[in-house]
């Protein structure tokens, strides 16, 4: 998986996405989730130019959705 995205401040990148229809991340420990997943969350607000999030587009209206352990996490109307 490759896209390619225009930023406005670098120019076109190209990366793998992570569609808005993923649902799980997984890997051993120290493998780096909590990392990515918490870059993705804070790139949508300002930080320290050349802090490594330059390259993390995220959508602006993305949400994070967190459970207790071995609870469930439910779109409810």
């Amino acid at each position: 998986m490759r896209a390619e995205v225009g930023l406005s401040h670098k120019g076109k990148v190209s990366g793998m996405p992570i569609l808005k229809e993923i649902t799980l991340i997984v890997g051993g420990d120290f493998h780096g989730k909590s990392t990515l997943l918490n870059d993705i969350q804070n790139a949508v607000y300002p930080h320290v130019p050349d802090d490594g999030r330059e390259l993390i587009a995220t959508d602006p209206t993305a949400v994070k959705i967190r459970a207790e352990d071995g609870r469930s996490s439910r779109r409810t109307i």
